[in-house]
């Protein structure tokens, strides 16, 4: 999951967003996004990570995706 917690980084970073924010718009809490980013949080479930990337309006895949391809 190094790829969730670098693409959700970049994803808050470009966005000038932070995780407070995030929390609220996704209704995660802050405990598990700050989780996620460090890498604590191994295998976030699936319905987690579709809250944060509709908050960020983003895709499932664009927060899982490899940044090489």
């Amino acid at each position: 999951m190094l790829n969730l917690s670098e693409n959700l980084k970049k994803a808050l970073e470009d966005r000038q967003t932070t995780i407070t924010e995030l929390s609220f718009d996704s209704r995660v809490t802050y405990p598990r996004i700050a989780g996620i980013i460090s890498g604590k949080t191994k295998n976030p479930r699936i319905e987690t990570v579709t809250k944060l990337a509709a908050a960020l309006g983003l895709t499932v895949d664009d927060l899982l995706r490899d940044k090489e391809e």
